[in-house]
């Protein structure tokens, strides 16, 4: 199987862990020598102020964009002209940017904390990506 090139981070929990695996699976793949751009669909922008936090602290990392609903597509397909790999954060629930992330994705990660109510959210993730498709 070939490196997917669009990754979309999703699922219906706030609070799972969404922008903390995205900006990690971009870190590490820009480590691994991969051009990586992160999207931030999430109003919160938490992925735009992680990269924010890092380079005021001498850090670098990825280029992270952001997108509302109605420029998703764009912006991806934008941002794959410079980058080997687009991680897209999504925000908590089933809403207008995690479909069009969705939709835009090659591969699609729920993060998933140990307990029931992440547990019980992930068939509503999966039912939406089962749509989508």
């Amino acid at each position: 199987m070939s490196t997917p090139r669009i990754i979309a981070v999703a699922g219906q929990k706030g609070g799972a862990g969404k922008t903390t695996l995205t900006v990690h699976v971009a870190e590490g793949l820009r480590l691994a020598g991969k051009r990586v751009v992160v999207v931030d669909t999430d109003p919160q922008g938490s992925s735009q102020l992680w990269r924010e936090e890092a380079e005021e602290n001498g850090h670098t990392a990825v280029t992270v964009l952001g997108a509302k609903p109605s420029t998703i597509k764009s912006v991806v397909r934008a941002a794959l002209e410079g980058a080997d790999v687009v991680v897209i954060d999504t925000p908590a629930g089933i809403s207008d940017a995690s479909g069009k992330a969705l939709r835009e994705a090659e591969l699609v990660l729920v993060p998933v904390a140990p307990g029931p109510a992440d547990v019980w959210a992930l068939g509503i993730t999966a039912t939406a990506v089962e749509t989508v498709r």
